[in-house]
């Protein structure tokens, strides 16, 4: 009553809430597979915003902050093959799938839940313009590619962020602490009430960098056990004092040099994906 008292939902939005899950327009897409989890952790906003917020036009400095920031930040992931799934404030989640990710084949012509909102196109056609033809990998070597490309990803972005970090407030450079996990995942789009929408990853990768990333320091990539173990034939580690045994720190890869992985065939096209908003009639 309050919500609807103050204009935040209105009476008929309410009585949607209350209905079942199965009388919603859409139902979860849920898919399962394994997947290096990195989430990086930015440190300093709260400084550099609070000074910011006191100087004129304060807040569109903050916003060319940010883009100066996370542009070159994004630009890197996607080099590495990275699939960005949520920003959470200065923070950003993002995952290597060692296997294809796609859920399981629907109908969606035949959906009558998806015809509701006029959809125009079937799930061949999602299919073959945004994943592509994919080659079958053995499995370890897809876990270890993730793996090696995430490690990759989570250097360059130590190396070059004391360019991209740095900001017009002097002693408020911004940095990153990073946690790398490695597990299966269950990714989710839930949503669909209200018009919202989100995106929902689980697992125990998500337990794993929940204790790595606060062991790493500024400028550090803290590494779960099972991350080092896929990890360790070609990147240096050092264990952390008195930390959980078998997280460890990301050092350098023992070839000397950053490389970039050869993508597996379902990772983000280093390509724009394909226009299809012509084909959606909302």
């Amino acid at each position: 009553q309050r919500c609807i008292s103050h204009g935040l939902v209105s009476l008929d939005q309410w009585k949607v809430l209350l209905e079942s899950p199965v009388k919603s327009w859409y139902d979860p897409v849920l898919s399962r597979f394994p997947a290096a989890v990195v989430f990086a952790d930015a440190s300093g906003f709260t400084k550099l915003t609070e000074t910011l917020a006191r100087q004129p036009n304060g807040a569109e400095h903050i916003g060319k902050t940010l883009n100066d920031f996370f542009g070159p930040l994004i630009a890197i992931v996607h080099q590495h093959g990275g699939d960005i799934i949520k920003f959470s404030g200065d923070a950003l989640t993002i995952i290597w799938a060692a296997q294809e990710p796609a859920p399981p084949r629907i109908d969606v012509a035949h959906s009558a839940d998806v015809a509701q909102m006029g959809y125009d196109f079937s799930m061949n056609d999602i299919e073959d313009s945004m994943m592509g033809a994919c080659a079958t990998v053995d499995p370890l070597t897809a876990k270890r590619r993730a793996m090696e490309a995430a490690a990759n990803c989570c250097l360059q972005i130590q190396q070059d962020i004391h360019a991209f970090g740095k900001t017009p407030v002097p002693g408020c450079d911004l940095t990153m602490h990073i946690g790398v996990g490695f597990a299966d995942v269950a990714l989710l789009q839930v949503g669909g009430l209200l018009g919202r929408w989100e995106f929902c990853l689980a697992g125990k990768a998500l337990d794993q960098i929940s204790i790595a990333e606060p062991l790493a320091h500024s400028g550090e990539t803290c590494f779960s056990p099972e991350a080092v173990a896929l990890a360790s034939h070609c990147f240096n580690f050092e264990s952390i004092p008195g930390g959980p045994g078998g997280f460890a720190k990301l050092l350098g890869p023992k070839s000397g040099r950053l490389d970039v992985v050869e993508p597996l065939p379902w990772w983000p096209s280093a390509e724009d994906p394909p226009d299809v908003s012509d084909r959606l009639k909302l």
